[in-house]
């Protein structure tokens, strides 16, 4: 037990460890989401993932602990998972070991206060996510912090690959790079030409965007894809 909270796995003890992290981290967001009140229409185009974790009325006041939960408990077993490939890297670049630990860690411990603090529109925004930024809500601070330091971290492993290339076989770290920076290229081209149409037209509302355009579709996908991407460069080692 102390050797996997070390980071100390083996293969097979690695599969079985991410299997259950992840397994207990969906079910706790699937919950959230079957609480999440049919009048208040969850969906994945006007929603961000916080609303799960809102106790608002107009959100999720019976199943926002769930989410809460998830995101502690997911952030917390991650860091075992950290700790195994900072040693893989450290084997090849110490530079690239310690910047992706620091941005991982500082999106781990962003994530816990997430988790602590939940979404919340009590300071009278309208739902506007930039202007609850501006207000300094922590919920969201640490959100965009969590999410910025782990895109951080995935770059600069990104990089250690392009520079390290035969560290593993082509076909190991390929897939997941492309994939991610696709990803990253997609969600900022979206974004940036959502604001052009907005400026463009002023009758059109900024949040959340509409269809392909849309924030939460686009925090989603890129939640999905880099954490797609962790978990591929852990698994593959």
């Amino acid at each position: 037990m102390f050797e996997i909270l070390l980071g100390m796995f083996t293969h097979p003890i690695l599969n079985y460890y991410v299997a259950i992290q992840l397994g207990i981290f969906v079910i706790f967001m699937v919950v959230a989401w079957l609480l999440y009140p049919k009048k208040n229409r969850y969906s994945i185009l006007r929603c961000t993932m916080s609303f799960l974790g809102s106790p608002d009325d107009v959100r999720n006041p019976q199943g926002w602990y769930f989410f809460s939960i998830a995101v502690v408990w997911k952030m917390l077993t991650d860091i075992p998972l950290m700790m195994y490939f900072f040693r893989f890297l450290s084997k090849h670049s110490i530079f690239a070991a310690y910047v992706s630990i620091l941005f991982y860690g500082i999106g781990i411990i962003s994530g816990i206060i997430v988790g602590f603090f939940p979404d919340t529109e009590k300071n009278e925004t309208s739902g506007n996510f930039f202007k609850d930024l501006r207000l300094g809500m922590v919920h969201n601070v640490a959100a965009v912090l969590s999410f910025g330091a782990m895109f951080i971290a995935n770059f600069t492993v990104s990089i250690f690959y392009l520079v390290h290339p035969y560290t593993r076989l082509l076909s190991d770290w390929l897939p997941p790079l492309l994939i991610f920076v696709a990803a990253v290229a997609g969600g900022f081209f979206t974004q940036i030409k959502w604001q052009m149409k907005l400026k463009k037209n002023k009758t059109l509302s900024p949040w959340p965007g509409k269809g392909w355009y849309s924030l939460p579709l686009w925090e989603w996908t890129l939640f999905i894809v880099a954490e797609g991407f962790i978990y591929w460069n852990i698994l593959i080692i």
